[in-house]
């Protein structure tokens, strides 16, 4: 439903309220988006409450829920810090690769995109492997117990 009307809010703006102006269209079809993600998440919080298994609540800080975000922020933070670092240095990298030539900036974005096949065909070999290995290591842990 949400697609259909993303669809008809952008056809609205871009053939009819901004036909001759393409910058203003532009910025009709991101807001046009935007009101279209509220209302779907506006369907979404309705239905949870009405009718869905699964019901909207908002979360209860208790001192589980202390602790959970206490060792989740000493876990993740040091991992983001790394993926900080290493966004810095790929961006150091390709504006060194600009800098030299056009033809290292055309051969670095072919092996770019080899590169993003092969990462995310390896994701999935790996996440297929983690789904059998935890398939596998349950029926060990139910027969053990």
């Amino acid at each position: 439903m949400c697609l259909i009307l993303n669809i008809a809010f952008d056809a609205l703006c871009v053939f009819f309220l901004f036909s001759g102006m393409p910058e203003k269209a532009v910025t009709g079809v991101a807001v046009a988006t935007i009101c279209t993600r509220f209302i779907e998440l506006g369907c979404c919080i309705i239905h949870s409450i009405t009718r869905g298994d699964v019901r909207f609540h908002l979360p209860v800080r208790d001192k589980m829920a202390r602790h959970l975000r206490k060792d989740f922020l000493k876990y993740t933070i040091p991992v983001q810090a790394n993926y900080i670092v290493w966004c810095g240095a790929l961006t150091a990298t390709m504006t060194i690769i600009g800098h030299v030539s056009a033809d290292m900036v055309a051969s670095n974005s072919i092996a770019s995109v080899v590169k993003d096949l092969a990462i995310v065909l390896c994701g999935g070999i790996s996440s297929g492997a983690l789904c059998l290995l935890g398939n596998i290591w349950a029926t060990v842990i139910r027969r053990w117990l």
